[in-house]
């Protein structure tokens, strides 16, 4: 039989997972909650603030506009046969 737990205690995953998963939070309770507001928050234990998830570059950046993210090929992408594939916004495709 396995160990008797008292609390459930998140991995390094689940950890690596609370950002997003409050993310996933905050779009129902924008968009699915009751009139009478979310079912649960998910707030600072210091302060009692509910979380806001935010986005921000390695450089520090904030991002606050979904318009400001673009998506570009990753170290691992492969190129399509007969395609090349841009590395940064504003570059062209390599032949």
């Amino acid at each position: 039989m396995g160990r008797t737990r008292h609390e459930y205690r998140l991995t390094a995953k689940g950890l690596d997972l609370q950002p997003v998963l409050v993310a996933v939070a905050r779009w129902g309770d924008r968009y699915l909650a009751d009139p009478e507001g979310p079912p649960v928050d998910v707030v600072h234990r210091d302060c009692g603030a509910p979380l806001q998830p935010a986005l921000e570059c390695a450089e520090g950046h904030r991002v606050t506009d979904p318009r400001e993210v673009v998506t570009v090929p990753g170290p691992g992408a492969k190129p399509f046969a007969g395609q090349g594939l841009p590395t940064r916004p504003g570059s062209r495709p390599t032949p």
